[in-house]
């Protein structure tokens, strides 16, 4: 009977896990990859396609776009099983990847927006509802600045313990309101790399504070594995881990950048 046997090709479909369909189980990684790996990937289709350089230099990964597609690489190939490996640039692949990132980034600004934003940044859910209401409420604490009117980077209070609104490696990242949810509040109301309405770049952000973090980690600075072991006794509690596309242009942002660096390089070994 073709019923019967339509009904038994859904149920044993429905029945499969996520790695006994490989193209369910590639979407699940890109998503995962999203959430806990890296929000964009600058020039996907680069990266994809790019081929592994022997020569590359961790510590040089920020330094030019080259490099920081390489950078993009090696994170791709650490996280995803070996078997994808060999066919990164297939255009299933990249088509994935893209799709399913936008996907988990959508998903977030849901669950941040209507779910948990409010316990988060103690605030009602009217305010984080509408983006006048929240340019108004939030806007000084994720770094405007009023004189150059912009926002800046590191100047911001929501990334700072003690709501210090200054740069600062002693107490950046250690705010209690999570880091990665700073665009919630911004008037932008989607989480894409450049802000339609505040005309952040998110992605250059994001890249800035992953630079400042991975730099500290390969220098053993204290500020920066100290934070990680504070993080570890959130999230993993009782353990402890040893060792041209037409926004404006952020004054400083570099010299920010450079100063926070710089301030790492004092910082104790």
């Amino acid at each position: 009977d073709e019923g019967d046997d339509g009904a038994s090709k859904r149920q044993k479909i429905q029945g499969q896990k996520p790695d006994e369909d490989p193209h369910r189980e590639l979407e699940l990684l890109a998503r995962k990859f999203a959430s806990t790996e890296m929000l964009w990937l600058r020039d996907l289709n680069k990266t994809f396609d790019t081929v592994l350089d022997e020569r590359y230099q961790e510590q040089k990964r920020f330094t030019s776009n080259k490099r920081r597609l390489q950078g993009q690489l090696r994170a791709l190939l650490s996280f995803l099983p070996e078997k994808y490996h060999g066919i990164l640039n297939t255009q299933t692949v990249k088509d994935t990847f893209r799709t399913q990132m936008q996907v988990q980034r959508s998903n977030t600004v849901t669950r941040v927006c209507t779910q948990c934003g409010q316990a988060i940044f103690d605030c009602s859910i009217e305010d984080l509802a509408d983006a006048n209401r929240r340019k108004v409420k939030f806007r000084d604490a994720i770094g405007w600045n009023e004189s150059e009117k912009t926002y800046e980077r590191w100047n911001c209070s929501i990334l700072h313990e003690n709501r210090c609104k200054e740069g600062n490696s002693e107490l950046v990242f250690r705010s209690q309101t999570m880091l990665r949810t700073c665009w919630a509040v911004s008037e932008d109301n989607y989480l894409q790399e450049y802000g339609k309405h505040t005309m952040i770049d998110w992605q250059q952000d994001f890249e800035s504070y992953l630079m400042y973090l991975l730099n500290g980690i390969r220098q053993k600075k204290v500020c920066v594995v100290e934070l990680f072991r504070l993080y570890d006794e959130i999230f993993f509690p009782g353990t402890s881990s040893e060792g041209g596309h037409g926004a404006v242009v952020r004054k400083n942002m570099d010299d920010q950048d450079a100063e926070m660096m710089d301030m790492l390089n004092r910082g104790e070994e």
